[in-house]
């Protein structure tokens, strides 16, 4: 009986790989940020910034209370978690539709970095729009509601939803507003932001 030491190699299948690798570099030539949310620039018809709203929404905080407010020169707004929620839901999901990207791009040379990123973006976008509407506490006091109710004329079915008491739902703006985008750069990486 004859013994064999060592070991082989197919050097074509090393080799394709490399070739794979040295596509995959062509394909995603650039390093970029996938940015989901709003835009720093979003603004409200009233001029205020919904990026800052919302972060108020997601953690909570106090502020001025409206001048119609008597005896108040503070309002507490409670945490309406969402964002966080949102991440910890679908964190998973999201590795999977960029890693499933790039072993498509090894076959589909028309599949680019960008294009993986911007798959990824809408499908953030639609779960953060879902986590949004599925908000239900803590419930609006009673002032917000019969503020609600003086500015929007709402229709009878959404009064038997209860629109004027869903959180995070008076104009619908914010949740209209979200947005993905992809900025060149890795932030903190480089001196690039």
């Amino acid at each position: 009986m004859a013994v064999k030491s060592g070991f082989g190699m197919d050097v074509n299948g090393l080799e394709k790989l490399k070739k794979q690798l040295q596509q995959l570099r062509e394909q995603f030539p650039k390093e970029a940020t996938l940015t989901v949310g709003w835009d720093q620039n979003c603004r409200y018809p009233d001029g205020k910034y919904v990026a800052p709203i919302a972060l108020l929404q997601e953690y909570g905080g106090i502020v001025p209370a409206p001048p119609d407010m008597k005896g108040k020169s503070t309002v507490r707004i409670p945490a309406r978690p969402f964002l966080r929620p949102c991440i910890a839901q679908h964190e998973a999901k999201w590795d999977y539709i960029l890693a499933q990207g790039v072993k498509e791009a090894v076959t589909d040379k028309s599949l680019t970095g960008e294009k993986i990123l911007l798959r990824a973006g809408l499908t953030m976008k639609a779960d953060l729009k879902a986590s949004i509407s599925a908000v239900t506490a803590p419930e609006l006091s009673p002032y917000t509601i019969r503020k609600r109710l003086e500015k929007n004329p709402y229709s009878a079915d959404a009064l038997k939803m209860g629109m004027p008491a869903k959180p995070l739902q008076d104009s619908g703006y914010m949740l209209r507003s979200i947005t993905y985008f992809l900025r060149p750069g890795i932030p903190g990486k480089g001196g690039s932001s």
